[in-house]
């Protein structure tokens, strides 16, 4: 019998030591462990269950928090990306809105650039293209080399371009800027035909029937429009144009003024550019517009009409001022259909309200410069 307990033992505390190792090696709390008497020679088949300490996952207010922080840092980073593009889009807008002023100043400077002032200033000036009443605004104000029309004034002159809020059509509370001259080169003339109503000349210089000219001497200034063009000579007196010239012109009777042009004069394009804001081509918004002349044929008769073109959009208004030089000074001319205001004009003082683009970060600003003549 001692023998037998003795052998019980030990076979008890063997399972015993497997049954812990196994327990250590699983991790398992479910496992079942005997009984601290079992060791002492009690029933090694009497086991108790083992309970487990240990916890798993989160409490409410862990979640809770974490849900809140990632929510912060959420917003936060929605904001960071909503204020880039933001400045992203504002700095695109100030792109455009430079690369619009940069053709603007170019459009107006090219215009003032490639004419020269009609002709000397003391010289009297006529114009044979206004005795009919089709004859348009811009060839009947060329006194002088720039001029302004302020917006929403009463006076413009007739064949300006209406004002609507169709596309192309004008947008009366902006301002109107004419700049006109004479446009090289020029050709010489060796004699005047009065007979023929012809001017003798060097060279026609590609000049077509229908163009607008402009002769020049040391007295006198005429702006006509050129009816017929043989090998050296630009006559006046044909038919088959329009406006036309008014009849008998220069030595001949029937015109306002008369002059005889003999060698020494010059003749030259008659070049003109009118820019005012309009309607958006594109639907929705504003643009600025440039008309310059140009001869369209209908059957056999020769028009010399103003072509408009869509330059700039974006341009919300302009404003134009003409600097003149007077008396030594520098000063500002009247707009509002005078020309230089008893003065030389010397320069453009122009400002214009532009618009990048529409949407977050876009926006319209305003700019101001001078083009000197």
């Amino acid at each position: 019998m001692f023998c037998s307990r003795t052998n019980n033992r030990q076979d008890g505390n063997r399972r015993m030591s497997r049954s812990r190792a196994g327990n250590r090696r699983s991790g398992n709390c479910g496992m079942f462990r005997p009984r601290a008497g079992n060791q002492r020679g009690g029933n090694s088949g009497m086991f108790r269950r083992r309970t487990c300490d240990r916890r798993s996952g989160f409490t409410l207010v862990e979640l809770l928090s974490a849900l809140t922080l990632g929510a912060l840092l959420i917003a936060a980073l929605l904001k960071l990306h909503h204020n880039a593009q933001w400045a992203h889009a504002a700095a695109a807008n100030r792109a455009a809105i430079a690369q619009k002023l940069i053709v603007l100043r170019r459009a107006v400077g090219e215009s003032v650039a490639g004419i020269v002032p009609m002709c000397s200033a003391k010289a009297r000036r006529f114009n044979l293209m206004t005795a009919g009443a089709s004859a348009p605004f811009w060839l009947k104000l060329f006194e002088s080399t720039v001029q302004v029309i302020g917006g929403g004034e009463g006076g413009a002159p007739d064949g300006l371009k209406r004002a609507g809020d169709r596309p192309g059509e004008r947008r009366a509370q902006s301002d109107v800027l004419i700049v006109r001259g004479a446009a090289l080169p020029a050709v010489s003339v060796s004699g005047h035909a009065t007979g023929t109503r012809a001017f003798v000349v060097s060279d026609t210089a590609g000049f077509r029937p229908g163009d607008a000219a402009l002769i020049c001497d040391e007295h006198a200034a005429a702006l006509f429009q050129v009816t017929d063009v043989g090998a050296h000579s630009l006559g006046y007196g044909g038919g088959g144009v329009r406006p036309g010239n008014c009849a008998g012109a220069f030595a001949a009777g029937g015109c306002a003024q008369q002059h005889r042009f003999g060698g020494g004069a010059v003749i030259a394009r008659y070049a003109a550019s009118v820019f005012y804001v309009g309607v958006g081509k594109s639907g929705g918004g504003f643009s600025l517009y440039r008309q310059r002349p140009g001869v369209v044929r209908a059957g056999a008769t020769r028009r010399l009409t103003l072509s408009a073109e869509e330059i700039i959009t974006g341009v919300q208004q302009i404003a134009a001022e003409v600097v003149v030089r007077h008396g030594g000074r520098l000063r500002y001319a009247d707009a509002g259909g005078g020309g230089s205001g008893g003065g030389s004009p010397f320069a453009i003082a122009l400002e214009a309200v532009v618009n990048g683009h529409n949407g977050p970060g876009g926006g319209e600003e305003s700019h101001a410069f001078v083009i000197t003549l």
